[in-house]
């Protein structure tokens, strides 16, 4: 399923976001649940080359 993207999404798929500490957060996508807002499924890594 596609997910279209509204103005004012913070996250977009494929995106890697680094914590202060050095974490990192790979957007995978968004989930839709019937009556809860649309929440971005992220992947939490520490190795950043696995990125690049």
């Amino acid at each position: 399923m596609t997910t279209t993207l509204n103005k004012g999404d913070a996250f977009q798929p494929g995106e890697v976001w680094k914590t202060p500490k050095g974490g990192l957060y790979r957007v995978m996508g968004y989930e839709h649940k019937p009556g809860k807002p649309k929440q971005a499924v992220l992947n939490v890594s520490s190795d950043f080359s696995r990125y690049r």
